[in-house]
């Protein structure tokens, strides 16, 4: 005698979905085989395709990004890691 699916389900605190992403692989076929293994019926094969469905990606609608404009930065007036040239008062340079 096999257990009503809905009860183990609802004990279990399992959905459809769980256990079809449990699955190793997703078909028919192996739905069926867990739920045999386990002594459970199964499900309507209906609700097993609607949760497939669910569980397979949309693609995404690809839209245009817009690009806004930043402000850009000004640099920061910091240390310079540059050398700089004395120069004597007449502007001659001296090194």
């Amino acid at each position: 005698m096999q257990v009503d699916w809905k009860y183990i389900y609802k004990r279990r605190k399992w959905t459809i979905e769980s256990v079809v992403k449990a699955l190793s692989e997703r078909t028919w076929d192996e739905f069926q085989q867990f739920h045999v293994s386990r002594g459970i019926e199964c499900p309507a094969k209906d609700l097993y395709d609607q949760a497939v469905k669910s569980l397979t990606p949309k693609p995404a609608a690809t839209t245009a990004k817009k690009v806004t404009q930043t402000r850009k930065t000004v640099k920061s007036k910091g240390a310079r890691n540059v050398r700089r040239k004395k120069t004597t008062k007449t502007g001659s340079e001296t090194t």
